[in-house]
């Protein structure tokens, strides 16, 4: 089924949480605004698209649907920023948040909201000029959809992701300044409105987990080392299990901080570890974190090992501050601007960018001929095809939330719940699941039945796994020919299916494949036009290069046949 349209889904969400249209719409739109979107006689852009579906308790962005190629440049740098920063890679992340700037944020508040509080964020986790200064500033964004902010009264109506986030930056900075009692005060009002709120699972845990990080700082505060230590460790595995990596830095640092405090040297020392070295080994700025921290820790048995390690500088970013004299913010009639670039121009747009056919972008997905009805917005592709086509164009969909209908919905929360039930080695309850899966693809949607034989493949030793990956792989890409990777185009799915058939050749009697798929796929990452999220994507579960055996392409080409 087609993306629901905005009309669609914003008077489903509205009316299934009793809100009147005039609470739906405050600090959001007008309700001019909001009353033409619901009648199909206007279009909502992303960003007010969701702040309205996430006021009414339904965090999903309707994509897409921009003003025009400034609008999703916009969108399209802060999702990279909010990745970089998540891995605290704060340069690239400085970088694209200065792109959106020099577009003058699109002329759209609520995009400028999420560049302020992203701007806040790369400056705590930089060189934090003042926390006072942030603190002014997280506020004066969260006042731009939620006027009549005040810490001490309860939050009137359901938060936006955006909001959420916002609070929970509001709240740590309230316990860097000293008021811990303001601090626990908005963690509580956050806890209510979480638990009343129907956030995506995946949304859900990763704001409990942000939220969790401000709390576990106020135990530390208090000298409650074994309730840090809990909160801690129960996050950190959490977010391990679901391969929520964006928090582990920090959950797993204070897990080893509430550890040395309980007097757990061992445990301490093995996070501390973790930790460090995933953070030298991404490059990211984290590691120094640690180290500033640790110096301050003379007790800490590996601090001196620590300080010996090379590290990444520290830079100074420029200061942004909020700007009230910017006239877009005072102006809610931009919303009911005509929204013309969609999913076909976006995808028509990067496809011809990177010198790409039609046939060799559809290929396995779709016919020629639905591909050009899509890029001339005269069909609207099924959530699953949406995805494929922006991943071989090199886009993670993971930069976006869809709204599908209660099938979609459900396929792709029964593949969420599979991430943890494969590591805990659950095989009953993996198989149930796929077999939920299975009868739900049974309408022909050779995508999830992909998905669904990948998924499988799983419970099966590497003798059997390898051929149902194989078959998998072929309804998508029936002509597959290993020894050309570099003259296709992968959708994450089909890189997933290749990394997983290296990995059982690994353990299996001919290594040699699987280093000569490793290195494929190392090759492919290297050459394709893949966006942040998508090269760490691929990176995931892979061995370093230098773990991987060379082979001389003549010994390839005896060992390894095209088939496979």
């Amino acid at each position: 089924m087609a993306v629901r349209s905005a009309k669609q889904l914003l008077f489903h969400a509205r009316t299934s949480r009793g809100m009147t249209q005039s609470k739906m719409a405050d600090g959001i739109c007008s309700l001019q605004a909001l009353s033409r979107i619901e009648c199909g006689s206007s279009n909502a852009g992303p960003a007010t698209f969701y702040a309205l579906t996430n006021r009414a308790g339904f965090p999903h962005t309707r994509f897409p649907a921009y003003t025009d190629r400034t609008d999703f440049a916009c969108y399209l740098s802060l999702k990279y920023a909010r990745v970089h920063l998540d891995a605290w890679q704060l340069t690239p992340a400085f970088k694209e948040l200065q792109k959106v700037k020099n577009l003058r944020w699109a002329d759209n508040r609520l995009t400028y909201q999420e560049w302020l509080f992203l701007s806040c964020r790369l400056q705590f986790r930089s060189y934090p000029y003042s926390h006072q200064k942030l603190y002014a500033a997280l506020k004066s964004a969260l006042r731009i959809t939620r006027p009549h902010f005040a810490p001490d009264i309860p939050f009137d109506g359901p938060l936006s992701k955006n909001e959420f986030e916002i609070i929970t930056a509001l709240a740590q900075e309230s316990l860097y300044i000293g008021d811990c009692g303001r601090c626990i005060q908005l963690i509580r009002h956050l806890e209510d409105c979480l638990s009343h709120s129907v956030f995506a699972a995946a949304e859900r845990r990763r704001l409990q987990a942000e939220s969790a990080i401000v709390q576990i700082k106020y135990l530390l505060s208090l000298a409650e080392y074994q309730n840090a230590f809990r909160l801690a460790e129960q996050h950190r595995r959490q977010m391990a299990a679901y391969e929520e990596n964006a928090p582990v830095f920090e959950l797993t640092f204070l897990a080893a901080l509430s550890a040395l405090r309980c007097g757990y040297e061992k445990e301490a020392d093995s996070l501390i570890r973790s930790v460090y070295d995933d953070a030298q080994r991404s490059e990211n700025y984290y590691a120094c974190v640690c180290l500033k921290h640790l110096r301050r820790e003379a007790s800490f048995p590996i601090a001196e090992r620590l300080r010996k390690i090379p590290k990444i500088p520290r830079k100074k970013y420029p200061v942004e501050k909020f700007d009230p004299s910017l006239l877009f913010l005072a102006n809610t009639g931009h919303e009911e601007k005509t929204y013309l670039y969609q999913i076909g121009n976006i995808i028509r747009d990067f496809r011809t960018k990177q010198g790409l056919s039609q046939r060799m972008l559809c290929t396995g997905l779709c016919s020629k001929s639905k591909l050009s009805k899509i890029e001339s917005g005269a069909l609207n592709p099924c959530i699953a095809l949406t995805e494929a086509l922006l991943q071989r164009l090199g886009i993670s969909d993971r930069l976006f939330t869809f709204w599908g209908n209660e099938k979609e919905a459900s396929f792709y929360d029964l593949q969420s719940e599979l991430m943890p039930m494969r590591s805990s080695g659950q095989k009953e309850l993996l198989l149930k699941k796929i077999e939920e899966m299975e009868a739900l693809a049974n309408d022909g949607n050779h995508l999830w039945k992909q998905a669904c034989l990948t998924a499988k493949a799983v419970l099966h030793p590497p003798a059997e796994a390898v051929p149902l990956l194989m078959e998998a792989l072929r309804l998508t890409l029936p002509d597959l020919n290993i020894y050309n990777l570099l003259s296709c185009r992968l959708t994450r799915q089909e890189l997933e299916i290749l990394k997983h058939i290296a990995d059982l050749y690994r353990v299996s009697d001919e290594p040699y494949k699987s280093a000569f798929y490793y290195l494929q796929l190392l090759e492919y990452r290297k050459k394709a036009p893949l966006d942040i999220q998508m090269r760490a994507d691929l990176l995931t579960g892979m061995p370093d290069a230098a773990f991987i055996p060379s082979l001389s392409p003549a010994y390839a080409e005896e060992s390894v046949s095209p088939s496979g």
